[in-house]
């Protein structure tokens, strides 16, 4: 599994590719060779317990994805199935700017499997591997750009499938099916183990309005255990009350600013945005786990707390104050100024956890 430790910028702009990879699914394993950039897809392969299979897919193959099962086969292809993996900070920035532009954070290169069941998967960053193909001195960077159209292709066709269940005995039937079918494999790392059954258990998420303080954004928030969100806490507990469900997580945000606008318009200063001294806001949300019977009455409950909206009326006097300390004519107010309160959130909002699905992805042959 690849360790990613990039600058921040680069962290905030590639987060999709990170998460992309983090998945549930790894890059590949590196070769203990002395080059330690060079990924080889049989690595442990030889191992003689276990059965193993890989699948090469298109940007390999130019064919799909193509299954590659005997052993005699893999045996005379093992030379060539390795690639130089480039994950360093350059290449990742890098990678960030072609992504935004739309090209793919990542080529798939291969999956290989054991006993059935994905074992490793192997990607390589677009902006690097995008080149390899029909280029001068290819086999510095990998083995396998003579199997590219090859004809006849290597291996036999196989494509990704997904079912979803909403009955756990029905899925559990199909999942126990692929064990028995050799021409079925599942396609998840530790995907032969079954998915457990359902908990019983429901969470719902309350967003509740946001909080107006007089506090500065400067200020920070006491942790979400301390004395800041006891309030809620108890309030989450009377929601629970003879219910055996239990409370997950209350979380307050860090204070945020709020922005003042003149007609419509930010108004700044030399250090930026000018936000409104002394005041503040902030978002609050809390999770609880309730068992499915309960949920309907936790919810009645919910839906009667009378959690009051932002206290507007907390940003009166500061915006006047504000207005004059940047000497704008305050005459015009309240209708020429006010404060950006698209993240003030009115209302709250409650979300109930749906009934489980059970997935199960399979790898199987194409006809």
């Amino acid at each position: 599994m690849f360790k990613l430790i990039v600058p921040l910028a680069g962290l905030l702009v590639f987060g999709a590719t990170v998460l992309y990879l983090t998945n549930g699914e790894s890059g590949g394993t590196q070769a203990n060779d002395g080059n330690d950039n060079i990924v080889h897809l049989l690595d442990g392969a030889d191992q003689p317990e276990g059965d193993y299979a890989l699948i090469l897919h298109e940007f390999v193959t130019g064919a799909g994805s193509r299954l590659i099962e005997d052993e005699a086969e893999l045996s005379a292809l093992a030379n060539d199935l390795w690639y130089r993996s480039q994950w360093d900070p350059a290449s990742v920035l890098g990678q960030s700017f072609f992504t935004l532009l739309g090209m793919p954070p990542v080529e798939h290169i291969g999956t290989l499997l054991k006993d059935g069941a994905v074992e490793q998967e192997f990607f390589c960053l677009s902006v690097n591997c995008a080149q390899w193909r029909g280029v001068e001195n290819s086999d510095e960077v990998w083995g396998m750009a003579g199997l590219y159209r090859l004809h006849p292709a290597v291996g036999s066709p196989v494509g990704r499938s997904s079912q979803s269940f909403t009955d756990y005995d029905a899925y559990l039937q199909a999942h126990a099916a692929v064990a028995d079918d050799h021409t079925l494999f599942y396609a998840r790392t530790n995907g032969a183990m079954a998915a457990p059954p359902d908990d019983g258990q429901r969470g719902i998420r309350i967003s509740l309005p946001s909080e107006i303080v007089q506090v500065s954004p400067a200020e920070r928030l006491a942790e979400a255990n301390g004395e800041e969100a006891e309030p809620l806490r108890r309030l989450a507990e009377e929601w629970l009350e003879g219910t055996g469900g239990t409370v997950d997580t209350v979380s307050i945000t860090t204070r945020q600013p709020l922005w003042v606008l003149y007609e419509d318009g930010y108004v700044y200063e030399a250090g930026g945005t000018v936000g409104l001294r002394g005041v503040s806001f902030n978002t609050r949300q809390i999770r609880i786990s309730v068992p499915k019977d309960q949920v309907g009455a936790v919810h009645a409950r919910i839906e009667a707390a009378q959690v009051p909206p932002p206290d507007r009326s907390l940003l009166v006097q500061p915006l006047v104050q504000t207005f004059v300390a940047q000497n704008i004519d305050t005459a015009c107010l309240p209708q020429c100024g006010d404060v950006e309160d698209t993240q003030l959130f009115e209302d709250m909002d409650v979300f109930v956890e749906p009934d489980p699905t059970w997935v199960l992805e399979l790898w199987e042959p194409i006809p």
